[in-house]
């Protein structure tokens, strides 16, 4: 099953943390170039599970008016 953007973001950023701490801690100038390319990861990751909640909750919102134009036509009946 495929992972969810919300988990490789997850993985992403433990992914750095631990390309981080190498370069940190033995200055090695491939483990700086890794970690430069996980956070374009990151960035594209975060830019598309942005786009992800905000299509969710533009959806929620729909749901909320069409339940609520409902009910007031429920109401105007009864």
């Amino acid at each position: 099953m495929p992972k969810s953007t919300h988990e490789l973001l997850v993985q992403a950023m433990m992914d750095y943390y631990n390309t981080q701490e190498r370069f940190e801690a033995k200055g090695f100038d491939e483990t700086g170039r890794k970690a430069r390319s996980i956070l374009s990861d990151i960035r594209k990751l975060a830019t598309e599970r942005r786009n992800e909640i905000q299509a969710k909750r533009k959806a929620l919102k729909a749901e909320k008016r069409q339940n609520k134009a409902e009910n007031q036509n429920q109401d105007l009946e009864d």
